[in-house]
């Protein structure tokens, strides 16, 4: 029993941390976020007043007007990467892997698109392995090579060392009775939100003077997925902007 008692003294005396373990206030944090919304509502506008955004923007020709009447308006000029492939977006994360530039928020404007392209690059992988495949339709097979895709590239950006926001098209769940993002299969459009601290649903009308109001719903709810890290923001932030509510949310985190 000595022994026992001398061997714990001597942990105790010499014991080091680990070359892994931080300070809790040493880690720096980093807003993580998804924004849903309807076509037109004006996810693209909205993520591109992040900090120094990078873009990677699918659907370019759709979206390129819409961020130069954001420059024409609030003088935001971000720069863009459009992705017209799966391997424009493995090049982009490398690229942000290197960690030699000056961005402090990618942006994935979006993540229906990016679902999409999947898709087809899953179907045909399946026709390369299987002639009978039908060579348009995702068999029930292909589902689970799908969501794996989906998962790895949402976590490998997610956990980039900066500011990470994706935006995806929105999806009425009938079964589920609510709004989600549109991505599919359904089990990961409910599964994404849990790998975000910040997400939110937008919307937006026009009145008959034509002035846009915009509204970010940030309080969850049984109708739709959202949160709201800490509480830091209003329940709906009205015509938001995320360079007024990113320290906001900093603050809370």
């Amino acid at each position: 029993m000595k022994g026992v008692s001398h061997m714990s003294k001597l942990t105790t005396d010499t014991k080091t941390a680990h070359k892994k373990i931080i300070s809790l206030t040493e880690r720096p944090s980093y807003i993580k976020g998804l924004i849903y919304a309807d076509a037109g509502k004006g996810k693209s506008w909205l993520a591109a007043t992040a900090p120094k955004p990078l873009i990677l923007l699918g659907e370019a020709d759709v979206t390129i007007a819409t961020l130069k009447a954001l420059q024409k308006t609030k003088g935001i000029v971000p720069d863009i990467w459009e992705v017209n492939s799966l391997d424009d977006i493995a090049e982009a994360y490398e690229f942000l892997c290197n960690g030699n530039h000056d961005y402090e928020t990618v942006v994935i404007d979006g993540l229906t698109d990016v679902n999409s392209r999947i898709k087809r690059a899953a179907v045909e992988h399946a026709v390369s392995k299987r002639d009978t495949h039908d060579p348009d339709i995702l068999e029930q097979s292909d589902w689970n090579r799908v969501s794996e895709k989906m998962r790895n590239l949402v976590r490998s950006f997610r956990d980039l060392p900066m500011h990470v926001i994706m935006t995806a098209l929105v999806m009425d769940i009938r079964s589920e009775m609510m709004y989600a993002p549109f991505v599919q299969p359904k089990n990961l459009a409910l599964e994404l939100p849990a790998y975000f601290n910040f997400v939110a649903l937008l919307d937006a009308d026009t009145d008959a003077d034509g002035v846009v109001t915009r509204r970010l719903y940030v309080q969850p709810s049984d109708r739709y997925v959202s949160k709201n890290p800490s509480g830091a923001l209003d329940p709906i932030e009205y015509n938001p902007d995320l360079g007024v509510l990113f320290p906001k949310i900093l603050a809370a985190i």
